[in-house]
């Protein structure tokens, strides 16, 4: 990921380039994107999230998430990276911030969220509309493609965040699999982060290696 963002930013002229990040949680990502940035003197990481969880978080996250933990960790975080001057907060959830965003405003949106498939494919939906032409749409945590999968299990459970596929006997986020295969088809993916390069017309496939 960090390779990529990076050859990304050299390849960009100017020094406006703005990262959108769906999905902060404590941070790790965020300081990804922004020591980047910082290494190119060049953009600014948007950082959006509830910080609390999803509308079925299990248990472990509840506890973590009470008293604005996570948010605090998050923000801890930012702080002890050195890289708080590249980030900015967008406190709130995708489904509103894209009532309020303007299209084609990034150029690199990385979707990192809710992994369920209704939320996912919404995010996929509303979000593309927000990368700008030759921009990048991107995301985490695609460990099978939808052809390698059980597709009736994985349909059957598509909105819980991640199963066990009884085809490959691996654990993988059914609602990412199905929410690409859907929208895209076929991605470039590498480790499970994927991404596609945004043309005036369609989406294209981009060099990961």
């Amino acid at each position: 990921m960090y390779d990529f963002i990076d050859r990304e930013l050299a390849s960009f002229s100017e020094i406006s380039y703005k990262i959108l990040e769906i999905g902060s949680w404590a941070g790790s990502s965020a300081v990804l994107w922004a020591s980047a940035c910082k290494k190119r003197n060049k953009g600014i990481v948007f950082c959006m999230d509830t910080w609390q969880g999803t509308n079925n978080p299990p248990q472990d996250t509840k506890q973590a998430i009470r008293n604005d933990r996570i948010f605090n960790l998050f923000l801890h975080n930012i702080e002890a990276s050195g890289f708080k001057d590249y980030i900015v907060l967008l406190k709130g959830s995708s489904d509103m911030m894209a009532e309020i965003l303007k299209p084609e405003s990034f150029d690199f949106v990385y979707i990192d969220g809710d992994h369920a498939y209704v939320q996912f494919k919404k995010d996929l939906l509303n979000y593309s509309k927000m990368v700008k032409v030759n921009g990048i749409l991107c995301g985490d945590d695609f460990e099978l493609d939808w052809d390698e999968v059980d597709v009736l299990c994985a349909k059957a459970h598509c909105d819980e965040d991640f199963i066990l596929d009884p085809k490959t006997k691996i654990s993988f986020h059914p609602g990412i699999s199905l929410g690409i295969k859907e929208f895209f088809g076929k991605v470039s993916v590498k480790n499970g982060f994927w991404a596609m390069r945004k043309t005036k017309d369609s989406w294209i496939t981009v060099n990961l290696d």
